[in-house]
């Protein structure tokens, strides 16, 4: 570093005509000068072919070992799932639990649909709000006997006894009484008790899910 008088500046204390050594005033401006100076900008990468690649590989290898987590953990949620299940059986048992789903669903479209056009005209309900009522009812009775009067595995099923009685009585009285007759008081009650008994014999409609909608929460 020379001393500023070497470049034409007024400088005092100088050693003599030594230019390269400084004065202390001329050293003491320098380093202002390099202090006040603007930081210098940060260097930037430029990734050429191989280092990109290399980029690419690592990211790819990042996503796969995710994927393969994912498969292996599968597995295990999976029967994590299953004794969770269990051990919520154990302690609090599930009426039905064991039904096929598809019984269970058309059972109860059953026990509504039914017990809601016995409400209807039991209250005093217009022929025309019976009717309606009734329309949903006899739709929900043909499905279940067309698919489960003949099934071997709900023969000894307490649901299906219930509801097949309460078709049964139904099907005579009108058999004897003509389809627009009105059901006493004491059969309209002895159906409708019945069929809540039937549904209190059925699943919830929240423990019809199989474990992998159960799982991802559909």
């Amino acid at each position: 570093m020379l001393c500023f008088r070497a470049a034409g500046g007024d400088c005092v204390g100088c050693d003599g005509d030594d230019m390269s050594t400084p004065c202390r005033a001329c050293l003491q401006r320098a380093q202002a000068s390099y202090r006040d100076a603007p930081p210098r900008p940060l260097m930037r990468v430029r990734l050429d072919g191989s280092n990109a690649s290399r980029l690419r590989t690592r990211a790819g290898a990042a996503a796969g070992h995710g994927r393969r987590a994912l498969l292996t953990s599968a597995p295990l949620l999976l029967t994590a799932l299953h004794f969770s299940q269990a051990n919520a059986a154990e302690g609090e048992p599930v009426p039905g639990a064991n039904l096929p789903k598809e019984y269970v669903r058309s059972a109860r479209k059953v026990v509504t649909a039914v017990s809601e056009a016995i409400e209807a005209e039991r209250e005093g309900a217009s022929e025309t709000e019976v009717r309606r009522k009734a329309g949903p009812a006899q739709d929900s009775v043909k499905a279940f006997l067309g698919r489960y009067r003949d099934d071997k595995r709900l023969q000894d099923e307490e649901t299906y006894l219930q509801i097949s009685s309460v078709l049964k009585d139904m099907g005579q009285f009108y058999l004897k009484n003509g389809q627009r007759a009105k059901f006493p008081p004491e059969l309209a009650q002895s159906i409708l008790d019945r069929l809540g008994a039937a549904g209190q014999g059925l699943p919830p409609e929240d423990k019809l899910l199989d474990p992998i909608e159960a799982l991802l929460g559909r």
